[in-house]
């Protein structure tokens, strides 16, 4: 069912700085074990630099970092209606 999710959902915007503060005093290294994902590709992530992973790499690095992915989210600006 999750690989019928990632087609179907957008990418998931994973805000940089919400990122290294949740990570507190861990490494990339340990984050990304805890993902199961290679480091060089968190880290590509947490700056910014791949800010849209699908949503079975966002939910790992959640769950490897303890928090709801909700909270690990970029805040998306509202649209302002069309005049």
């Amino acid at each position: 069912m999750l690989d019928t999710l990632s087609v179907i959902l957008p990418p998931m915007p994973l805000d940089p700085a919400k990122l290294r503060a949740a990570r507190g005093a861990r490494t990339t290294r340990q984050v990304a074990a805890a993902a199961n994902m290679p480091q060089p590709g968190y880290v590509r992530i947490e700056t910014g630099r791949r800010s849209n992973p699908n949503l079975e790499t966002a939910e790992r690095i959640a769950a490897a970092l303890g928090v709801p992915l909700a909270d690990l989210l970029q805040r998306q600006p509202k649209k302002r209606p069309a005049k």
